[in-house]
């Protein structure tokens, strides 16, 4: 009976530390590595500190255009989505170097011009556009001048939600 008992010890013993093992392999692997290093719940992270943009996207293009008007490149960039952010502040920094910020501003359209032309993801991204060039046009662009014959063609800017701030940031332009 005595060896018995001292079996049923070990056993409980044994099961009780592979049940506590396996259980700690399982947080482990659930909240060291899935949670705290996974790349998806970092963008969300970052999602939910991205706060710069409109309601919608023709608020979040006037905050932009108004960023930009007061030279404030770092403001203005950070109404682009995250993954472009630093893209567009060196784009805009280089601009203001050259003194050619004001020009890209007045090249930029007014909202009046734009139109809705695509609607993407069920509604989470949006195409404006206009149509320009409807007649020749000569065009400088970093002092070289191009000439432009007459033709429709048309000048997009892509907005994207962001779901997680209910936020409309600027994906293309």
């Amino acid at each position: 009976m005595k060896k018995l008992g001292k079996i049923s010890f070990y056993l409980v013993f044994g099961l009780s530390a592979l049940i506590t093992g396996y259980l700690l392999g399982f947080w482990t692997n659930f909240y060291y590595l899935s949670y705290k290093f996974n790349p998806v719940r970092i963008s969300n992270n970052q999602a939910l500190k991205d706060i710069q943009g409109g309601k919608t996207p023709e608020e979040t293009y006037s905050l932009f255009v108004s960023a930009l008007a007061q030279g404030n490149t770092e403001l203005a960039s950070k109404y682009f989505v995250v993954g472009k952010q630093d893209e567009k502040l060196e784009e805009f920094n280089k601009l203001k170097e050259k003194d050619e910020l004001q020009r890209y501003i007045d090249n930029l359209p007014k909202w009046g011009e734009l139109r809705e032309i695509n609607v993407f993801e069920d509604g989470r991204v949006k195409e404006f556009g206009r149509d320009v060039f409807k007649e020749e046009r000569v065009i400088n662009i970093q002092g070289t001048e191009y000439k432009l014959p007459a033709g429709e063609r048309t000048q997009s800017i892509s907005f994207r939600l962001n779901p997680t701030t209910n936020i409309w940031k600027i994906e293309r332009l």
